[in-house]
């Protein structure tokens, strides 16, 4: 069976599901194509909508939250939105690339992937059986202006919200959120340590950023590093340069402070951690829950990122902080008192599906033989 999964580059979690869905159908004997939607309609525009959406979140998040919520307020099920026409500008070339390709089915981890699809269906000609995985714990606006065959949800609790949203519950399928398979096998904390070079008696609480180090890493490293005394204490900053140059400087000649620039994949260095403070998008908080590890989620951008972390904290699976003194006070916490670590830990064993992936491909591989 032939495979095409497709994302854009709008944020690391889009593509590391559809890189994790990607590697499930191969171990199954698919063969799959994994593109960029974006970049086969005109690489250019692809490239000022990517840094665009970087510049927005590292530097003002709150456009992205104002803009996240204008969407809430005018996403309806009636009427098609001025995002989908948006996504559908040239929409040709990509129609043009799938029929060459020509898919047994088409899985997508994207809204403006899935808003090129639905508008293929209805304007240029049929489809294979097309499929989306949401990727964070609510349902994104305008989901609503989409019509494909079926929807992967992160949990059962969540389908209410994509009803709501006007999608069919029987298009629903809630098998979880994928991650690489390789994220569910954890070293020893003890061993992990040993192998990364930090010291297997001191406890150590990483500060994860996201693919692109937003999230104003550097004044919650800040509080972090100065209120915390006989921790050892590692920044990851991403793909974010300036950041990475600034704290390497700022904390030269500290043993107990490490600082990191993108890391890929960051799911083996997870395992050297007590203790995770990170944002809340859907597949960093994913892998750190498939890890089973302490979790604090610290400064979310309104919008998408305060909705995974009501769902989270709602759920047992993380603690939301929501300004730096709170995620400083709830890293103490979680430092001193071995109940609560275990309490969220117990919960985090049950709160993901670790198999996500390979139940998708599974499930897509069965219902093509089927019809």
């Amino acid at each position: 069976m032939k495979i095409l999964v497709l994302t854009t580059n709008t944020g690391g979690g889009h593509n590391s599901a559809a890189r994790a869905v990607m590697e499930a159908f191969r171990q199954l004997g698919c063969s799959v194509s994994l593109e960029n939607s974006l970049a086969l309609i005109n690489r250019r525009a692809s490239h000022i909508t990517e840094a665009t959406y970087v510049s927005i979140v590292r530097h003002v998040p709150g456009v992205f939250g104002f803009l996240y919520k204008a969407g809430r307020l005018i996403s309806t099920p009636k009427h098609k939105s001025v995002v989908y026409l948006a996504n559908t500008i040239g929409v040709k070339k990509l129609y043009d690339y799938i029929l060459q390709y020509n898919p047994d089915a088409i899985i997508t981890s994207h809204l403006f992937c899935a808003h090129e699809l639905t508008y293929i269906k209805r304007n240029l000609g049929s489809l294979p059986y097309t499929a989306g995985i949401m990727t964070d714990y609510t349902c994104q606006p305008f989901w609503e202006d989409t019509e494909l065959d079926e929807y992967f949800t992160p949990h059962e609790s969540l389908t209410y919200l994509f009803v709501a949203h006007g999608i069919s519950r029987d298009k629903l399928r809630p098998y979880g959120i994928p991650v690489s398979p390789e994220c569910s096998k954890r070293l020893p904390l003890g061993e992990a340590k040993a192998r990364y070079g930090y010291n297997g008696n001191v406890p150590h609480v990483m500060l994860i950023g996201g693919s692109m180090g937003a999230g104003k890493l550097d004044v919650v490293a800040d509080s972090l590093i100065n209120s915390l005394n006989g921790v050892q204490v590692t920044v990851v900053c991403g793909s974010n340069q300036k950041l990475y140059e600034r704290l390497r400087y700022r904390y030269r000649g500290n043993s107990n402070i490490y600082i990191k620039g993108l890391v890929s994949p960051l799911y083996p260095l997870m395992d050297t951690a007590d203790i995770i403070l990170a944002k809340a998008g859907g597949l960093t908080s994913t892998e750190v829950i498939t890890k089973c590890i302490p979790y604090v989620v610290v400064n979310p951008i309104n919008g998408v990122e305060t909705e995974n972390s009501e769902y989270l904290s709602s759920h047992g699976l993380a603690l939301y902080a929501a300004d730096v003194e709170t995620a400083v006070t709830y890293t103490k916490q979680l430092l001193r008192d071995e109940k609560l670590r275990r309490d969220m830990m117990a919960a985090q064993l049950t709160g993901v599906q670790r198999d996500s992936g390979v139940r998708i491909a599974q499930y897509v591989i069965e219902h093509l033989r089927k019809s």
